[in-house]
């Protein structure tokens, strides 16, 4: 079982990936003036931008992504 000494670097570390992946999109969407420029196309970092960073500290932390419910499962 984690524990919050354990689970804070983890925490920590998925609030600074992701402030730092939607800060690009955010600064593209202020630099465009609109949040539809592009056609849009910007809004669909700022949504991955969490999931990603999920991603990014599973796979920092824990070198795996089977934390996140990724894996095979049983062969039936």
């Amino acid at each position: 079982m984690a524990t919050p000494q354990t689970l804070r670097p983890r925490v920590i570390t998925f609030l600074g990936l992701t402030v730092a992946l939607s800060s690009v999109f955010w600064w593209l969407v202020i630099t465009a003036g609109t949040v539809s420029a592009q056609g849009g196309a910007y809004v669909p970092g700022l949504m991955w931008s969490p999931g990603v960073a999920a991603i990014l500290t599973q796979l920092v932390h824990t070198r795996s992504l089977r934390g996140l419910g990724w894996g095979w499962g049983r062969t039936r």
